[in-house]
């Protein structure tokens, strides 16, 4: 009789692989959502302001140290 192993190998292949699915169809959902012309250019602005907010808050960090 074989012992159990603490792990499979195969399970675990599986579960890499649909890791690796999910992130590609979430790659591929935002890129379509990206060069649609209707929400592009406001997810475009919207993405700057995220961005400009957050550099406003780490010059605060900055600057209190």
């Amino acid at each position: 009789m074989k012992p159990m192993k603490d792990f499979d190998c195969v399970q675990m292949k599986w579960d890499i692989q649909q890791k690796f699915l999910k992130e590609e169809a979430h790659r591929q959902r935002a890129e379509r959502m990206r060069n649609d012309p209707i929400p592009g250019p406001f997810l475009k602005r919207m993405k700057a302001q995220e961005l400009q907010r957050a550099t406003e808050r780490l010059e605060q960090i900055v600057s209190k140290s």
